[in-house]
């Protein structure tokens, strides 16, 4: 009877383990879906909602991933490019 308690035990941690990785990908997908497609966001925004830091940022720009723009050496991005970017990294998860 023991063992069974410990294996239900160990399920429902595992089951709340996944609850918590779901609810943590759904809050990333709310602050996503609070973008329009026509804001403008700067780098600090960009890091933020992509939750990358500053290097993976650059280097995204670097690589051409994520479009953006230079307006007196500020890189800014649109809603849409970064929705859409958000969007193709959720996919290979």
């Amino acid at each position: 009877m023991e063992q069974i308690k410990d294996k239900i035990d160990k399920c429902m941690i595992l089951i709340m383990e996944r609850f918590d990785k779901l609810e943590n990908k759904l809050e990333k997908l709310y602050e996503t879906n609070n973008i329009k497609d026509t804001d403008l966001l700067d780098d600090s925004e960009a890091q933020s909602l992509l939750n990358v830091s500053k290097r993976t940022l650059q280097r995204y720009k670097q690589q051409k991933l994520l479009p953006h723009s230079k307006v007196k050496g500020k890189s800014y991005y649109l809603g849409f490019d970064i929705i859409m970017f958000k969007r193709g990294r959720m996919n290979k998860i």
